[in-house]
């Protein structure tokens, strides 16, 4: 067993290597939890797979990639038994958001939920954007999850709006929503439900994106690299688009009017 210092100095070590890889807070707060019951015992290929028995998810098996990798540990990540039955999509079609748009009764909410079906941001993304994310053109650029560049196309109505929201600004670097992620996503459940009778996130919005360019003809590689999916139990397949303004294009003309 390790001594309290020693557990200080790799648990600091594991959170270097983290940075390094430039996960999420959230991947990096999640990984955090498994590394600290992993470094109080002394994991065998039996406690292993007892302990993924529990936590049979991809998050914990991404993990333990990172584990087995950080700490050289002989340790083998067993294979997914069997084949589990795939939970359906959650997602909303272009009827059920134009409702949900048209019936909400705060038109900030309502810009947030038409410019996160527009880009197909992740809430976090939508939230953080200020008017120096803007370019002359209809699209968005910034930084998104894992420091990923992205650059994402709105639509002239989501753009007035946001023009409408930047006038209320008092420097260009503030935020346009000024929503917490908390408040958005307790607000877009409870109006969703209210509305739909739907339950859903606001992550839910990012596959009615996905769903709504597939259904109109986009190529699934070209939507995974537009949504800048990434992880193997995410996309299966990370495809690259060298044409990315071919691309943009494409997306352009699919946005919602």
């Amino acid at each position: 067993m390790l001594s309290p210092s020693e557990t200080e100095t790799i648990t600091q070590e594991y959170h270097n290597h983290l940075a390094n890889l430039k996960y999420s807070a959230n991947t990096t707060a999640q990984y955090s939890l498994y590394f600290n019951t992993f470094i109080t015992q002394e994991p065998t290929q039996a406690w292993l797979e007892t302990w993924l028995r529990k936590h049979n998810n991809a998050m914990a098996r991404a993990f333990l990639k990172t584990f087995i990798t950080f700490t050289q540990v002989s340790l083998t990540i067993p294979p997914i038994k069997g084949r589990a039955k795939q939970k359906e999509l959650n997602y909303l079609t272009p009827e059920d958001i134009n409702k949900l748009i048209t019936s909400i009764p705060n038109p900030k909410y309502a810009l947030l939920i038409r410019l996160l079906y527009e880009t197909g941001l992740r809430i976090s993304e939508a939230l953080s954007l200020t008017p120096l994310n803007r370019t002359p053109e209809l699209t968005l650029k910034g930084i998104g999850k894992g420091n990923k560049e992205y650059t994402v196309n709105i639509s002239d109505e989501t753009g007035q709006g946001l023009n409408y929201l930047a006038e209320t600004l008092l420097a260009d670097n503030e935020q346009y929503f000024r929503i917490g992620r908390h408040q958005a996503h307790n607000y877009i459940k409870a109006q969703a439900y209210k509305i739909l009778n739907r339950k859903i996130t606001p992550h839910t919005l990012r596959h009615s994106t996905a769903m709504r360019l597939k259904k109109q003809g986009l190529p699934i590689e070209d939507i995974k690299t537009y949504l800048r999916h990434e992880h193997i139990s995410t996309t299966n397949i990370y495809a690259h688009t060298e044409n990315k303004e071919a691309l943009l294009k494409t997306a352009r003309n699919l946005i919602i009017n």
